[in-house]
């Protein structure tokens, strides 16, 4: 009961529970009528036989609803995430979008400082990695970014205006220009890859002839235009990660932040997804901040560098003066580990 009322609600699973225990009852209710010699052989199996078909056919039944639950509540997160309405004017989006940190602090509950203070600015087309080790507040920096996590203090910038000053629908808008990579993908499995492209330009109202279009040529520049009717399940973990990078393209973004969006892939993988990523920054002017804990994978993408240690930015700079001339200890010590890892897997 407790699985499924978390799944599809108490309503739902009372009444799964009351069927339950009702055809359960008819088998050894029939068997006591047998004995007694009150009823027929033949009933007896006809309650048998309708015991079977609740064991038989009420649990598909379940997992059909429970699935069916799982289906709204992927698309439900998805649509959050992507949470774009259509832009009908009254409002100028910035010029450009340089995001700007100034001493964000965030904690998760209310006593310990995930980020304490940071400040940073990222310039309209850079390609800025954030690097760090495991719990440096990576990932919270960045959903601070689009106000995912929204700070507890301090203040987030685009192009010099407040996120945390407009109202939802205008924050919806800026969002618009934002797109997200994660490392898991966030797919929908039940959809394929065209619809899982089409899916951001439906919730926009965009026309379907359109949309499909528009999602064909996307998959096309992330090269994948042949697995355009594969579902999710039949992909690699690299094929699954294009089609959510063309996911984000195809709002146009002028921002996109990328979430650990290489740690479950292998190397080489790894590195046909940079050079996508370089690709798309290089032909269309996009800002790119990379989130990562290895120094190596900044060097295929970016231009800046900023070392997160302990909720601050300890240092920051050009990719190839942090790596030559590390300041930070923090910077050092991923240096130091990039090292070790090169020379284990030399050995």
């Amino acid at each position: 009961w407790n699985e499924t009322s978390r799944r599809m609600g108490p309503p739902y699973a009372t009444f799964v529970v009351l069927i339950e225990c009702g055809m359960l009852l008819m088998v050894p209710l029939g068997g006591m009528f047998f004995l007694k010699g009150s009823m027929a052989a033949s009933a007896f199996l006809l309650f048998v036989y309708v015991g079977s078909m609740y064991l038989t056919e009420i649990r598909p039944l379940q997992e059909l609803g429970t699935n069916f639950a799982n289906v709204l509540g992927a698309i439900t997160k998805t649509k959050e995430i992507l949470d774009v309405p259509v832009y009908e004017g009254g409002m100028d989006f910035p010029e450009n979008h340089d995001i700007e940190l100034k001493n964000v602090r965030f904690s998760y509950d209310g006593k310990t400082d995930v980020l304490q203070g940071v400040n940073l600015k990222i310039r309209d087309g850079e390609r800025m990695a954030l690097v760090g080790q495991s719990g440096a507040g990576k990932s919270t920096l960045v959903r601070c970014m689009n106000l995912l996590e929204r700070p507890d203090s301090g203040d987030v910038l685009l192009n010099g205006e407040s996120l945390l000053k407009l109202s939802k629908e205008q924050l919806r808008l800026r969002r618009q220009k934002i797109g997200m990579i994660f490392q898991h993908f966030n797919l929908l499995e039940q959809q394929t890859v065209l619809e899982n492209v089409c899916f951001p330009l439906e919730i926009r109202g965009i026309p379907r002839k359109e949309r499909r279009e528009k999602a064909l040529e996307l998959l096309e520049k992330v090269g994948l235009a042949d697995k355009a009717n594969a579902y999710p399940a039949q992909l690699s973990g690299g094929q699954k990660q294009r089609v959510a990078i063309a996911r984000v393209l195809a709002n146009e973004p002028e921002v996109i932040l990328c979430d650990e969006a290489t740690s479950a892939l292998d190397p080489e993988t790894t590195q046909t997804i940079l050079k996508l990523l370089k690709n798309i920054r290089d032909t269309l002017g996009i800002t790119i901040v990379v989130i990562t804990h290895e120094m190596r994978v900044i060097q295929q993408v970016c231009t800046r560098v900023a070392v997160l240690d302990g909720g601050l930015v300890q240092e920051e700079g050009s990719v190839a003066d942090i790596f030559a001339h590390p300041a930070s200890r923090a910077a050092k010590r991923l240096l130091l580990i990039e090292d070790e890892e090169e020379e284990s897997y030399a050995g």
